[in-house]
């Protein structure tokens, strides 16, 4: 996600009110995918600390 900033006259409601809407659109598009990216950090740690699961995991992932 790509972020941008500008310039907004105080004076232009219309502007303030349009950048607000879309700065809450990109806050709640963050906050469902709170939840994933916990899970993958945590994931990672696991893995971080048991190099031999991480290997373990590939192997089965692999079998069919």
């Amino acid at each position: 996600m790509l972020s941008s900033t500008r310039e907004i006259a105080p004076s232009c409601i219309e502007n303030v009110e349009e950048l607000i809407e879309r700065q809450e659109k990109a806050l709640a598009q963050l906050e469902t995918k709170r939840a994933i990216v916990k899970d993958l950090i945590a994931k990672g740690r696991t893995l971080l600390e048991n190099p031999e699961y991480a290997m373990q995991v590939t192997k089965q992932k692999y079998v069919y």
